[in-house]
């Protein structure tokens, strides 16, 4: 039997070797910051030599875990970061796409006013030329009317004379 002391005031370091000497180390330590661990009164333990092994291993698989942990962590924020980086420049194009949408709905806004404007001035220009055409179907049918009696205007029979002379 060899006498093993753990000492639980002091701060673990994930990265430390466990020493196989009968004191032992056993506080944590994240990312090598030190945090304080509150001391407990532990009384001297009595450990066998194949105990004090197995507390040794036990640590060190401990020490690889936190430090597999701290790998894991680290990929994690990464990829976190870069998820942010991808949201925010997607916020910034949808802010950009409801800038244009409320440019568009502007202009169709304006619009609605123009076109209503432009329905009652396509009907009237439709009112001046049907009153327009029925002027000149009354035209020539008063042509086509006088021919129709071998009469012409004024101005055709004075042409038509004095070409004949």
């Amino acid at each position: 039997n060899t006498n093993a002391v753990v000492n639980t005031n002091a701060v673990v370091n994930t990265n430390a070797v466990v020493n196989t000497s009968p004191v032992v180390n056993a506080s944590p330590v994240v990312n090598a910051s030190p945090v304080e661990v509150p001391s407990f009164n532990i009384p001297q333990i009595n450990l066998s030599e194949d105990e004090s092994k197995s507390l040794e291993n036990s640590l060190k698989e401990y020490a690889e875990q936190m430090n597999t942990l701290n790998l894991h962590l680290k990929g994690l924020n990464t990829i976190y970061e870069i998820q942010l980086k991808d949201i925010s420049s997607q916020i910034h194009t949808i802010d950009c796409i409801n800038q244009s949408l409320l440019n568009i709905k502007a202009m169709y806004e304006g619009s609605a006013n123009d076109n209503d404007r432009f329905v009652k001035e396509t009907e009237a220009m439709a009112g001046n030329l049907s009153s327009l055409n029925q002027i000149y179907a009354r035209m020539l049918q008063a042509m086509m009317s006088g021919q129709a009696f071998g009469s012409m205007p004024q101005g055709n029979q004075q042409n038509n004379n004095e070409t004949s002379n």
